[in-house]
């Protein structure tokens, strides 16, 4: 019977001692005591303590330190999320915990203070040459913080940094743009060559946040011309002109003209585009051409000229001049467009009398000879180019050679049948062969660097024949003289010392 008494005793003292233990003041954790820039959602946080039975937390907020009107919040959890705090304001805060022998202490006071401005990142304060319809950014975070708690952005862009002349008003929803750390809008068919000034605030239902710093900036002028260059040639007669787009510009006009002031007459268009191919233009004319940009709300001043010349000849390409071909060779040249066909001539005479005519069609760049042409020949070939009635002037003259039949006058020009002199030459050189019979020689000379200074054809009968060169027209040094005669070449260095 004493041994039950005595276990009762203890129970009752062992109840009595936890009944006057006093739950602990819990630790604040977040925000830190004088944290700024926190949202107006911010989540106060502390660290658990322990006690008996259920234990809940009790959270005031306050402006002032001594609480005198707080704002209070009942929990379970060690942690409770403000709503809608003042933008800019300086809150106080503090915890206490109870628990089935009661409540405990205060915890000690911490401070923090809600953000109250947006911070500005893109364009840069006096940027220029914005686009129309000009892409604003704000940061969607303070320091390293994210925004949250708000309920919109708005953001004004204003003729003036006063805003008394606002152009555009917008609210921004913050849920769009949850997770983002930047929040980016389109301005809307702003004016060309106009400066602005832009801010942000951010709003919850309860308050708004100061205005953020003013910026300003320039939308541009005029578009930017890229092709053709300024002063281009050999332009073709469909060509095509190009500038850089215009984000929030819905179309562009062009002028193009043959006066560089822009006098009348002149072509007019509008495109959807940002580059055009041009019309009815005429071979070797110059032409000037600028553009502006439209929305619906205004037009771009004119972008500055450019000109460009039309193409005014057909460039040979192949075979180079004084090129050995066979008896159908293959005629070749840089193609145009814009136009309808070639017209080409070639004949033994350089002044293309009777000479053999044909009409290639685009988009061929290429006439390979039908026709044997005649052996141990020069040829000359031209070409035009043609649209309607207008015409290219007639292109350089190409010549190229036809060769010998292969077997004939094999030893022509071996070395014993060749003599060169006198050597050094005071400017008349003279060449001596004896063909087996009536022969086709061409005759260059070349300088150290391969340019070739001077070219001839001549004409050798039958046995031993001297053609007489006059080089008084070169300077004084090394050359080489070169004679070729089909597919047999023979070279000799030759001084001249006039």
């Amino acid at each position: 019977m004493k041994k039950i008494s005595f276990t009762v005793l203890l129970a009752f003292i062992a109840l009595s001692l936890a009944a006057q233990i006093k739950i602990s003041a819990p630790t604040l954790v977040n925000p830190e005591n004088e944290d700024d820039n926190q949202m107006p959602n911010v989540l106060l946080d502390w660290d658990a303590v322990s006690g008996i039975g259920v234990i809940t937390y009790e959270v005031q907020l306050d402006e002032d330190s001594s609480f005198p009107s707080p704002a209070s919040f009942t929990t379970e959890f060690t942690s409770s999320e403000m709503e809608n705090l003042f933008f800019g304001h300086e809150y106080n805060w503090r915890v206490r915990a109870t628990d089935d022998n009661g409540t405990g202490d205060w915890s000690e006071v911490f401070k923090f203070t809600v953000f109250n401005e947006v911070i500005l990142n893109k364009p840069n304060d006096g940027s220029d040459g914005l686009m129309p319809d000009a892409l604003l950014k704000w940061k969607n975070k303070v320091g390293s913080i994210s925004i949250t708690g708000v309920d919109n952005f708005i953001y004004q862009v204003s003729f003036d940094d006063a805003f008394t002349d606002v152009y555009i008003e917008s609210t921004v929803l913050a849920e769009d743009f949850v997770g983002e750390s930047i929040i980016a809008v389109n301005c809307v068919e702003l004016f060309f060559d106009t400066t602005y000034y832009w801010r942000v605030k951010a709003v919850h239902s309860l308050d708004e946040s100061d205005w953020s710093e003013v910026r300003s900036f320039s939308t541009l002028s005029a578009p930017e011309l890229v092709d053709p260059s300024d002063g281009a040639t050999d332009q073709m007669l469909d060509a095509v002109i190009s500038w850089e787009e215009i984000t929030g510009a819905f179309e562009y006009k062009y002028q193009l003209c043959a006066d560089p002031n822009f006098d009348p007459p002149c072509a007019s268009v509008t495109v959807e585009t940002y580059t055009a191919t041009l019309q009815a233009l005429m071979f070797g004319n110059t032409y000037y051409w600028r553009v502006n940009a439209m929305h619906t709300k205004d037009t771009s001043n004119w972008s500055g000229s450019r000109s460009f010349e039309v193409i005014n000849t057909v460039l040979l390409s192949s075979p180079a001049n004084g090129d050995t071909v066979d008896l159908f060779p293959v005629l070749e040249w840089e193609a145009q467009t814009g136009i309808e066909k070639y017209e080409l001539q070639y004949g033994t005479s350089n002044s293309f009398d009777e000479p053999e005519i044909y009409y290639i069609d685009v988009p061929e760049a290429s006439y390979k000879i039908i026709f044997s042409l005649e052996k141990e020949m020069e040829y000359f070939w031209r070409m035009r180019a043609i649209k309607d009635v207008d015409t290219t002037d007639w292109s350089a003259t190409g010549n190229f050679y036809t060769p010998f039949p292969i077997g004939i006058n094999d030893n022509l020009l071996q070395k014993e049948n060749v003599r060169i002199y006198p050597n050094p030459s005071n400017g008349i050189l003279k060449v001596e062969l004896n063909p087996n019979e009536k022969s086709m020689i061409r005759i260059s000379v070349m300088d150290l660097l391969g340019q070739k200074v001077f070219e001839e054809k001549a004409s050798f009968e039958q046995g031993t024949q001297t053609e007489m060169i006059d080089l008084n027209f070169l300077e004084n040094g090394l050359y080489i003289l070169k004679l070729e005669s089909g597919n047999k070449v023979y070279n000799e260095k030759i001084i001249l010392d006039k």
